[in-house]
């Protein structure tokens, strides 16, 4: 469904937001504030059970800068989800989720996107609810949410050569980050 929307966008930014989550009324007003940059990421409020911090650090972020906030927070759903931002759609182009995986899909198709980003904007706007208590949600889904690992390592590899390449982020601090998300899924879901 994700990709049929991005094949029909027609607006200069694309946003995402999971099926049982809601945004605030004022949400894409706080992130469209930024739209000097090529990525908003916004905080997000956890609705049910639980916490969840990802602490990134605020403002506007390019360059040498930016290099240092990818390489500390690769692995955090703040980055890898595409929920809770706003993304060019110039910068988009042929990106699109691989439809041949039921998990980590989300973070393929993030860190794509993240090697044509150039300024980023992170934002603490918290308009963005993340829901964790529907039984039958996505998140919390255990029937047929394993990762196929294996495709997953496939897909991923030209993926860190390409964020190695323009992030300068030690290759094994972008294997080390990037798999975090899917040995925790794996310890969840097994």
């Amino acid at each position: 469904a994700r990709n049929v929307g991005l094949d029909n966008a027609r607006g200069e930014w694309i946003t995402f937001v999971d099926s049982d989550d809601w945004l605030s009324k004022d949400y894409l007003d706080d992130l469209i504030r930024h739209s000097d940059s090529d990525l908003v990421i916004a905080d997000f409020t956890v609705e049910g059970e639980g916490q969840w911090n990802e602490n990134l650090p605020v403002g506007k972020w390019q360059g040498k800068d930016l290099n240092r906030i990818i390489e500390g927070s690769i692995g955090i759903a703040r980055i890898t989800a595409p929920w809770c931002k706003l993304l060019k759609k110039s910068l988009i182009g042929q990106i699109r989720f691989y439809t041949e995986l039921t998990t980590q899909e989300d973070s393929l198709f993030m860190f794509r996107y993240l090697c044509a980003v150039h300024v980023v904007w992170i934002t603490s706007d918290k308009g963005y609810h993340y829901n964790r208590k529907t039984i039958g949600s996505l998140s919390k889904s255990l029937e047929g949410n394993h990762v196929q690992f294996y495709d997953y390592l496939r897909l991923l590899e030209p993926i860190i050569s390409d964020l190695w390449d323009r992030f300068e982020v030690p290759r094994q601090h972008l294997v080390r980050n990037t798999m975090g998300g899917v040995l925790y899924k794996e310890q969840l879901y097994v």
